[in-house]
């Protein structure tokens, strides 16, 4: 359980310290590209099988999230790299989460 409840504090710190970087529209479509980590990370972790279509479903969210970070007017290299930490941890919270909720161990 500790590995969850750090990486979700790690994710909190990093999600309202990008906010003095970034617009809340930019991080709020940044959010959304987090589907993209949960699943490599879950394929990683062996929760989910691989599946074109879910390729697919990824492309698109990748080709729609750089399409915003071309569109963002003020956009600031150390607010990305910090919300993208937090969406990092994001994913493996969820992983994480996923894995003790199916009976196997974080060890």
């Amino acid at each position: 359980i500790a590995p969850i409840g750090v990486a979700f504090a790690a994710n909190l710190v990093c999600a309202n310290l990008a906010y003095k970087y970034l617009s809340v529209a930019f991080l709020q479509m940044m959010k959304e590209t987090n589907l993209v980590i949960v699943y490599l990370l879950s394929l990683l972790a062996s929760v989910e099988r691989f599946a074109n279509w879910h390729m697919q479903v990824i492309a698109v969210a990748i080709f729609s999230a750089m399409l915003t970070v071309r569109g963002e007017l003020h956009f600031s290299l150390a607010g990305f790299v910090i919300q993208g930490s937090g969406q990092i941890f994001e994913g493996l919270r969820i992983v994480a989460t996923s894995l003790l909720l199916s009976g196997k161990k974080l060890d």
